[in-house]
């Protein structure tokens, strides 16, 4: 989800700051509660309901996946039934399904620590805001302070999954043709390249929302707001994509959503499963959360 909006509105908190710190040592998982996934649209409007409507429709069918969890206010309600109610019937799902596939809450009060929580519009590399179909642009101070007024905890992570939130500029790959990652070299090779040119988090979509978040929360550490790299989609879908598989090795996958990247002298893109250039102040996800295959250090 991307457009070529080029214009930068400089936060008034932009000169406040923090550099990232490490996230201190907790363990968040609460066992009595199971873990779930929410989404914050900053406009709910057609274009998000039929997107929500793809979304959970393929995690429960395809996936057995729990639907996403809309976070919709009071006063937003009528418009988030009917608007899913009118996309609803022209993809032939029934009434009685919507009242499962569609579950909303008007705040985050009852989310804990094993959660996550998406905040999902259009993005551009480097910028501090969200945008929706129509131009309109949501700036990430202005997010946080919805998702606080929200009751966020401070200890619940945030992932927006907006095309290029976590990175400052568009990464090419200076491939010519479409390359079978068969070996872990290759794909550590590919990673490296994505570290190498996706510039400050600070700087990001995401580091901007996770500064104003912290702003507002004290108490929430570093490293709990990302974004992913590319142009993402936030359904899954059945495009062939690399994955890093259980050796290291690049394997082929679909069933995922994705993250795609232009090449350089092709008119192709380079589809990478999209959890595996999830990026925070930590990292790449794919390097915190397998140091084995990066050579074993997260910074």
């Amino acid at each position: 989800m991307y457009a070529s909006h080029s214009h930068r509105r400089q936060l008034s908190e932009q000169n406040t700051r923090r550099p990232p710190t490490p996230p201190p040592d907790y363990d968040g998982a609460d066992n009595s509660h199971s873990k779930c996934s929410y989404i914050f649209f900053p406009r709910f409007d057609a274009e998000r309901a039929s997107l929500l409507i793809q979304c959970n429709l393929w995690r429960v069918d395809k996936q057995g996946k729990p639907p996403y969890i809309a976070v919709i206010g009071q006063s937003e309600q009528t418009t988030f039934s009917r608007l899913i109610s009118e996309i609803a019937q022209t993809k032939n799902v029934s009434a009685l399904r919507l009242k499962t596939l569609f579950p909303t809450t008007p705040d985050l009060r009852g989310v804990s620590a094993p959660d996550k929580v998406y905040v999902d519009g259009h993005g551009d590399p480097g910028q501090s805001y969200f945008y929706s179909s129509n131009g309109d642009r949501f700036y990430t101070c202005d997010v946080a302070r919805a998702l606080v007024k929200l009751h966020l905890p401070d200890n619940v992570e945030v992932r927006t999954t907006a095309c290029w939130g976590g990175s400052t500029k568009e990464i090419h790959f200076p491939w010519h043709e479409k390359l079978q990652m068969e070996s872990s070299e290759k794909m550590r090779a590919l990673h490296a390249h994505i570290e190498s040119n996706y510039g400050c988090f600070e700087h990001t979509l995401a580091g901007a929302l996770e500064h104003s978040l912290r702003l507002r929360q004290a108490n929430r550490p570093s490293g709990l707001v990302s974004g992913y790299i590319g142009k993402v989609t936030t359904v899954a879908n059945s495009t062939e994509k690399l994955r890093i598989g259980d050796n290291g090795n690049g394997e082929l996958a679909k069933e995922h959503a994705e993250a795609a990247f232009p090449m350089l002298g092709s008119s192709d893109l380079l589809s990478l499963r999209r959890s595996d250039v999830r990026r925070s102040a930590v990292g790449l996800s794919s390097k915190v959360n397998r140091p084995e295959f990066c050579g074993g250090s997260n910074s």
